[in-house]
């Protein structure tokens, strides 16, 4: 439909959940009808048995208005100090690259027919992450990694119980993938994909173990 918000005409769009997840949001927009910024909001998330219900409506709108040379210029406090995350990330084109380039070995998952190796990631800092990427023809993506982690870190404590390769883990919907999770002592595998069902999810999980 159509409103008016902040005296401007709005029209109206909903955005609902296809699909049961771990994390679900249903939300609705009005957008500007000339500048498509929305306007007013409505959003219901659900999540681990709680529901949390927010709404924004925006009452003074102005766009292209003249701002003063110094807006967004930074008024840190006098003793402010400047940091700099302790990360670096580097992608290859190769899984033997990787492979290389890790601190740890990097698994080696037996993923389904039509999935082709599509690039790889190392993130190096205070947590350390392999990322293994596969993708088919059509647009389907799956990947794996492997991360580092403090021992006394919680994993996943919502999901649907699952077995890899003789280790408890954890399946996971959310609205954009699906994944299984799961850890061997300091180290926390995940198998992420947009389309594969559980069984196939598992399987790969099952390929990697604690490899």
């Amino acid at each position: 439909g159509t409103r008016t918000v902040a005296g401007r005409t709005a029209h109206g769009f909903e955005l609902t959940a296809v699909s049961a997840a771990a994390l679900s949001v249903n939300r609705t927009l009005w957008l500007d009808s000339r500048y498509f910024y929305p306007l007013y909001t409505t959003q219901r998330l659900d999540y681990r048995n709680r529901t949390i219900e927010t709404t924004t409506r925006l009452a003074n709108v102005t766009f292209d208005a003249d701002l003063p040379s110094g807006a967004f210029d930074l008024d840190a406090p006098a003793n402010a100090t400047t940091a700099s995350p302790n990360v670096t990330t580097r992608s290859f084109d190769t899984a033997s690259a990787l492979r290389e380039h890790a601190a740890f070995p990097v698994p080696d998952p037996e993923v389904p027919a039509g999935y082709d190796f599509d690039g790889a990631q190392y993130v190096d800092g205070n947590v350390t992450q392999a990322t293994l990427r596969y993708a088919t023809a059509d647009g389907r993506r799956l990947a794996v990694t492997k991360t580092t982690a403090a021992s006394d870190r919680a994993g996943f404590t919502f999901g649907e119980n699952v077995t890899v390769a003789g280790r408890s883990g954890r399946y996971v919907t959310t609205p954009r993938a699906k994944f299984v999770a799961w850890s061997c002592g300091e180290r926390r595998y995940a198998v992420v994909a947009t389309e594969l069902d559980e069984a196939a999810l598992v399987a790969v999980a099952d390929s990697v173990g604690c490899a």
